[in-house]
């Protein structure tokens, strides 16, 4: 949005709210999508949101490394699973029993050059428990499937290093791989697969392998021309099946679909997982839908099959359960060591993504050799789009991706980024709470580094460990650790103001706050029942807990209004933001009275969700109009949302004393 004024227009017309996002079917209450009829089902009725804490990203909990996050409890696909993981989206697993089973104990895998690798070794060994447990051994029987009832992910006769190298090398053709929404009629809100190059810029002449999913597979994406008419504007999005993952987490995630039912978190590394193939094609869904009522089908839409992040540039070396001890080592020297290659290629993954659509093979959807999406080079605007997790990566790529961007569409192009959850509590605001408090505090004039002030809320467990600080994001803290295995990527802007590696870096809200310079926009439940689940990666002891929302929730807006207050000032690090290149979007799901998992995480990838609404009501409680978050986001797209924020809060009503409250009914805000 582009505005002279953090606030325009509080007293808002309908006809202008209405008209915000070319959203002309706005769902008319919270349980109806936004092309559909409104039906009566009261707001407050829907099931809770089961959204999988073990998706939290890993800086704000790192209960990610923890046995905790393989319980299968919290798979229920409602909002856990953006389009790609749905039936319909996905081949189904290889349902044999031989291979769902697991290696018996004992057995070692050795010479394995992948987790796709390891992982096919042992379906083998499940078939055939006399089979060598080595990724040279040619397989004897045809393992895994590409598509229910379609060919062998991996052909007897070859070994399993060989199968993967070949899927890399060659991947498998799109026909022969399970359609979803495709047919011969190739039709509209269908997202077709491409298969990304092998080299960041967007070719195959690299020398080593540099677009590579954690797994050692090829990176896919889906995509589709704007099917509103031809356009210039583009949207990519990842969502956050499962989040990356480093040391002992990698081979537990990627067994997780096996193991426990977690879906998600394994085919996060993978675009041809053995215990279950991606699709050729997508569904849009949500902020991906082609329905020419809502505002995405003026985009050009590419969807990352998610197989990495978005930050990442390294090769790790990951131990597997089943592997040759390492203590063991100087007793085998012949024998390999339990680890195996975890490719965490997130930036060379959407670098390649960005220039394979300036090409024919990106562009060409239906592969009859003509283009039906016009070149990423001659585009106008650009909005990546990311959750959850995903949307820490971003945040930290930013803008470096709108530097790479600006080198293939020219100077003049827009980038934005909008972000689906995961705005958490701060350190920087926890001063705020401080006996010692400034007078008069303001988190972006008053960012710890200056304060040194931090002490989390007693949650009753009889603990003492509500000690906070930055140290959750310095050298030796878990979150660092993980982030250094993966060489992430960090804001340049920002280490040039506090030096290289410096903890407010790897702070994603710090980073987000004060120096990121490409407009961006959130949209987050104010008391998200998923990030709230783990501790702040700066609560100095990982037990703590946020134990009722009102303290977490207060935090939460506290800090956004500290944003809206301070955001066109001096008091950000790196000078005065631009006002309108901040927008905040933050209902609040859950009503007073109901349990915490009422709450949502995210909501981009879900069609009844963006329909949902918030609703301004005047001083006197009459409505003055609701809009979707659909309408919302249309409007940000188009420069003519009449606010910059949106959030609900009895504390503040706006200066004409109107207020925003969750839903598509005036009542009192909470």
């Amino acid at each position: 949005m582009r505005s002279n004024h953090p606030l325009i227009g509080l007293a808002i017309s309908s006809a202008v709210l209405i008209a915000c996002g070319d959203d002309p079917n706005p769902a008319d209450n919270d349980t109806s999508a936004d092309t559909t009829p409104a039906d009566t089902t009261p707001a407050d009725t829907t099931p809770a949101d089961t959204t999988p804490a073990d998706t939290t990203p890993a800086d704000t909990t790192p209960a990610d490394t923890t046995p905790a996050d393989t319980t299968p409890a919290d798979t229920t696909p409602a909002d856990t699973s953006p389009a790609d993981t749905t039936p319909a989206d996905t081949a189904p697993a290889d349902t044999s029993p031989a291979d769902s089973s697991d290696v018996s104990a004992g057995d070692y895998l050795a010479r394995c050059g992948s987790f796709f690798a390891a992982r096919i070794l042992e379906m083998q060994i499940a078939r055939d428990p006399d089979f060598p447990s080595d990724c040279d051994a040619p397989l004897v029987d045809p393992i895994g499937r590409l598509r229910p009832d379609g060919d062998a992910l991996c052909a007897a006769g070859e070994t399993p290093n060989a199968c993967r190298q070949r899927h890399y090398d060659t991947p498998p053709a799109l026909d022969d791989m399970a359609q979803a929404c495709w047919d011969v009629s190739e039709p509209d809100g269908c997202l077709r697969g491409s298969w990304l190059p092998r080299c960041a810029d967007g070719g195959d002449a690299c020398v080593e392998d540099e677009v590579v999913c954690q797994d050692g597979t090829r990176p896919l994406v889906y995509r589709e021309a704007a099917t509103a008419g031809p356009s210039d504007a583009w949207l990519f999005h990842m969502g956050g099946e499962g989040g990356p993952c480093a040391g002992l987490t990698c081979w537990l995630n990627y067994k997780r679909a096996q193991l426990t039912g977690d879906v998600p978190f394994s085919f996060a590394m993978s675009t041809l997982h053995p215990d279950g193939p991606e699709s050729a094609a997508q569904g849009g869904r949500g902020n991906m839908s082609g329905d020419p009522a809502l505002p995405y089908a003026r985009f050009n839409r590419v969807r990352f099959e998610r197989c990495t992040d978005g930050a990442s540039a390294a090769i790790e070396e990951a131990p597997v359960f089943n592997g040759v001890p390492a203590e063991l080592a100087e007793q085998f020297p012949d024998f390999p060591l339990a680890t195996v290659p975890v490719w965490h290629r997130g930036l060379a993954t959407w670098k390649a993504a960005f220039r394979h659509m300036t090409t024919l093979e990106g562009r060409d959807r239906d592969g009859d050799g003509v283009p039906e999406i016009p070149s990423l080079a001659d585009a106008r605007l650009i909005v990546l789009s990311a959750a959850s997790d995903a949307s820490n990566w971003l945040t930290f790529s930013a803008d470096a991706f709108a530097e790479e961007l600006r080198a293939i569409a020219g100077p003049d192009v827009e980038v934005r980024i909008m972000i689906d959850g995961l705005f958490g509590p701060s350190l920087d605001n926890e001063a705020r709470y401080h006996p010692e408090a400034p007078a008069d505090f303001d988190m972006l004039a008053n960012p710890y580094s200056d304060t040194g002030l931090c002490l989390l809320p007693d949650n009753d467990d009889g603990v003492d460990n509500e000690a906070c600080s930055a140290a959750g994001y310095g050298p030796g803290s878990r979150l660092r650790e993980s982030y250094e295995i993966r060489n992430v990527q960090l804001d340049a802007s920002c280490e040039a103001f506090h030096g290289v590696g410096a903890p407010e870096c790897y702070d994603r809200n710090h980073t987000l706050f004060h120096h990121v310079a490409v407009p961006w926009l959130v949209l987050a439940d104010q008391e998200d029942n998923t990030v709230s689940d783990g501790p702040p990666a700066y609560a100095d002891d990982p037990s703590y807990f946020w134990h009722v929302p009102a303290t977490y929730r207060e935090r939460v807006v506290d800090q956004a209004w500290d944003l809206v207050d301070s955001w066109a000032t001096a008091a950000r690090e790196e000078g005065a933001g631009e006002a309108g290149d901040m927008i905040l979007i933050l209902p609040k799901k859950r009503r007073e009275g109901e349990p915490w998992g009422r709450a949502t995480h995210v909501r981009f990838h879900d069609d009844t969700e963006m329909a949902r609404q918030m609703t301004l009501c005047d001083a006197g409680g009459a409505k003055v109009a609701s809009l979707s978050f659909n309408q919302m986001l249309g409007g940000w797209f188009g420069d003519d949302l009449p606010q910059t924020f949106a959030i609900e809060d009895a504390r503040r009503p706006l200066p004409d004393g109107s207020f925003w409250v969750t839903g598509n009914a005036c009542r009192a805000p909470e």
